[in-house]
């Protein structure tokens, strides 16, 4: 189930793969991708109260936002 907790992990794994120096275009595609972690965890989304709907789409928003802008920096090295 998609929560805070999950999208906070995922960052902060992200950024321990990026620095362990992974494949960014694989990383980019397991976490981004249409069959990613972000994307599968968003299919509980509309299963969730509307009320915490708001408050995790907000999150998952600026989660997305912040894997991008990190995989990007580390592509452009």
């Amino acid at each position: 189930m998609i929560s805070i907790k999950f999208l906070n992990d995922l960052v902060s794994i992200t950024q321990s793969r990026i620095d362990k120096g992974e494949d960014i275009n694989i990383l980019h595609q397991e976490i981004l991708g249409r069959k990613g972690l972000l994307s599968e965890a968003l299919k509980d989304l509309p299963k969730l109260p509307d009320q915490k709907k708001r408050t995790i789409g907000a999150k998952v928003n600026q989660t997305k936002t912040q894997l991008i802008k990190m995989l990007q920096v580390v592509d452009s090295k």
